[in-house]
């Protein structure tokens, strides 16, 4: 055999598979006394289906309703603030005690002593609470720009 020259390929092809003939069914022709039972049962289906449509949309108008009342009542307890159950927060340090370094603000020990104390009350509210939900209460607090530079 000869190197980099194609080879027949009816050598190596595959039969091909059988080809499987379907079978038809032969319908009969129904006469008028079977197609007129089957009118009637077409017809108690549709009703059936119908009467449970209109159970489904009684029931949902009946949900929704007492959604809009829920949702009534929540809103008005919205507008109460939450009760603490911990100490008051801790008082900001207040802007004239920033110092600012390379266009940046860095913290300051009032800063640094201020963000323990919110931490420590955040804790002591809810003692579940994750850093990121901290992290994001004392941005709040602080807020600006600030690097991390010790002094």
């Amino acid at each position: 055999m000869a190197r980099n020259i194609l080879q027949d390929p009816r050598d190596y092809a595959f039969e091909a598979p059988p080809t499987k003939t379907r079978k038809r069914t032969v319908t009969i022709a129904q006469d008028d006394d079977s197609s007129d039972g089957m009118e009637r049962r077409r017809l108690a289906k549709n009703s059936k289906e119908a009467g449970r449509r209109q159970r489904l949309r009684e029931e949902a108008a009946q949900v929704s309703t007492q959604l809009k009342t829920k949702k009534k009542s929540i809103s008005k307890n919205i507008d109460v603030p939450p009760a603490h159950s911990g100490p008051p927060s801790p008082t900001p340090p207040l802007e004239h005690t920033r110092e600012m370094v390379g266009g940046n603000f860095k913290f300051t020990d009032s800063e640094r002593a201020y963000a323990i104390k919110y931490v420590e009350v955040l804790l002591a509210r809810d003692h579940e609470i994750s850093g990121s939900v901290m992290g994001a209460a004392l941005h709040k607090k602080v807020g600006g720009s600030y690097s991390i530079i010790n002094s």
